[in-house]
Formats: structure tokens, C-alpha cells, sequence
């Protein structure tokens, strides 16, 4: 009876161990939308299911939404719904009705119809001399994104003005942000840090043995430091700036970030960075907008709970 009971409390504690032990933080980096995006969370059982399946959703949004990809949906549809209504997969679809609601709250401000933009000003083809003002105010004509004709019952999508396009550029890592995190709740992950080339998203509950996360924003004029930190849960960050993906012509710097209204790089205001409660898609779109806008629709956002923070 006694080594009855040495054994049966040898077994528990194994037991308890095992159910107890620290869990450790796993990172899956991925190689997405022209950046680098890693996810840490943790988790107790085997992780390769969760990865698996957070790199297969991944990969089928830049798949579908590259432009730089000619055989893309997204490049395919720029290409063809001149000509006639072009039917968008499920997914795609669902992706331009975030882009209608990203159009919508920021009264234009967020144009995902930018594309001639982008082409004029050598975003996607190489040019040498900074466009003239009869250039810009050709393209300004083919973009509108209100101009887009959307047949809602069979899901197609027609460009009424020849040479108009769509970029996602804008909002598509904060929409990715918010797939990943409902993969890792489905697996029931409760802690997790999703960052898709700066675009955070953090979990309600914190790192094991951590009260909080700690958020860094950088230095726009020396991204390599960090300027502010803040310990934060629940919530996603987003920041715009001109400070990476800019390109130079005949020795000036272009930012990326366009101005849809004026058809020019949008002022270099250093940095936008916006914080919003849990909604990383919401978060890219705001700061891509204030980033355009300023202080006038940074306003408006923050009566609405959203908090923006300039640098």
C-alpha cells in the first residue's frame, strides 16, 4: 500500500509537470507581400498544424493580390475589367469589400484605386524624370474608386475608365494580421504577437509570466531606433511613413504613400502611427489615411476611440 502511494504521487506530479510545464514562444517567419512577417505565440501542443495553415492563408492572399505578379487574380482583373465585368473569386471579392468600407470611413482619403498613380510615378516600372502636371492630371482621371462598378449578386468588378487599377497595398497586411489571428484562436492560442512588416496585432492575454506586450515605434528619420515604447494588450498598431518603400527621382525622394486627391506623394510627415482596439485591418487603413489627410481626419477617428500618434 505504501509504495502504492510513493507511485500514485510520482504520477501525479509527472502529470502535473507535464500539464504545468513553461511554455515556450514558437516564431514562423514568412516571406510576404515584399516584406518579412513573423508570428510568435505559445502554445503547449504541436505547433506544425497552426504554422502549416497560417503560411497556406498567407501565401493565398499574396497570391491573389499581388499586382507585382501578372499572373495574379488581382493583376488579371486590373488588366481585363476595362474590356468587360470581371467575376472575382470568393476571396478576392471579400477582399474588395474591406476596400469599399476602407473608401467609405475615410471619405476617400484611403483610395485603393491609386494604381495609375503608382505607375506614373515608377512604383511598378522604372522612370527616370518626375511626371509632368498634364501626366499626373491624365491619371488623376482614372482614379475614383467610386467610379468602379461592383454587380454585388454575381460578384463582378468593371472598370468604366480605360488604364484604371486597384492596389491593396495599402490595407492588405493589416487585413492579413486580422486572418492570422482567427487561425490561432481557432486552435484556441491564447497568447500571440502577429507582426507583418510592422503591422501588430497582440492578444488579450500576455506573454506567459508578462503582464503586457511592449510596442516600439521607430525614429522616422532613424528607423533603426525606437523613439517611444508602450506596453499594450488587445490591440493592433499600424504606422505609415515614407521612411522604407520611397524611390528617388532626379535626386528627390518620392514617397510611396499617394495623395489620390492631388495625384502627388502625400507631404512627408515623418510618421502615423495608429493604435486601434483589436482591429489590425481598421489600423493600416486609418494610418494610411491620416498619413494623406491629417490632422482633420485624425480627429474624426479619434471621437471614435481610435488613438493616433504622430512622429
Amino acid at each position: 500500500m505504501k509504495h502504492f502511494l510513493v507511485f500514485a504521487i510520482a504520477l501525479a506530479l509527472m502529470f502535473g509537470f507535464l500539464l504545468y510545464r513553461p511554455v515556450k514562444p514558437y516564431r514562423a517567419q514568412y516571406a510576404i507581400f515584399n516584406t518579412t512577417g513573423t508570428v510568435t505565440f505559445w502554445y503547449r501542443q504541436d505547433t506544425y498544424a497552426v504554422c502549416h495553415e497560417m503560411a497556406d492563408r498567407l501565401q493565398q492572399l499574396h497570391n491573389i493580390c499581388n499586382v507585382y505578379d501578372k499572373n495574379s487574380e488581382l493583376a488579371l482583373l486590373n488588366a481585363n475589367a476595362a474590356k468587360a465585368p470581371v467575376q472575382c473569386s470568393p476571396e478576392l471579392w471579400e477582399v474588395f469589400q474591406k476596400a469599399i468600407f476602407a473608401y467609405e470611413i475615410t471619405d476617400g482619403a484611403f483610395d485603393p484605386s491609386i494604381g495609375p498613380l503608382m505607375h506614373l510615378w515608377g512604383f511598378h516600372e522604372q522612370r527616370n524624370t518626375i511626371p509632368t502636371e498634364i501626366e499626373i492630371a491624365d491619371a488623376l482621371q482614372k482614379v475614383g474608386f467610386s467610379k468602379i462598378i461592383f454587380d454585388r449578386e454575381n460578384h463582378t468588378v468593371y472598370f468604366p475608365i480605360q488604364g484604371m487599377s486597384v492596389d491593396f497595398g495599402g490595407f492588405l497586411k493589416g487585413y492579413a494580421c486580422d486572418e492570422v489571428a482567427k487561425i490561432l484562436q481557432r486552435y484556441k492560442v491564447k497568447s500571440y504577437q502577429i507582426d507583418l512588416g510592422g503591422n501588430l496585432l497582440l492578444s488579450k492575454e500576455p506573454p506567459p509570466e508578462k503582464k503586457v506586450f511592449s510596442v516600439g515605434i521607430r525614429n522616422p528619420e532613424n528607423p533603426e531606433e525606437i523613439i517611444e515604447t508602450i506596453d499594450d494588450l488587445d490591440c493592433a498598431y499600424a504606422t505609415s511613413g515614407n521612411y522604407e518603400r520611397g524611390i528617388t527621382i532626379q535626386d528627390r525622394k518620392i514617397g510611396h504613400i499617394m495623395d489620390p486627391r492631388t495625384g502627388m506623394p502625400a507631404p512627408t510627415l515623418g510618421s502615423v502611427t495608429v493604435r486601434t482596439a483589436g482591429n489590425a485591418l481598421e489600423a493600416d487603413i486609418f494610418s494610411t489615411a491620416v498619413f494623406v489627410a491629417g490632422e482633420e481626419l485624425r480627429e474624426t477617428i479619434e471621437n471614435g476611440g481610435t488613438k493616433v500618434i504622430f512622429h
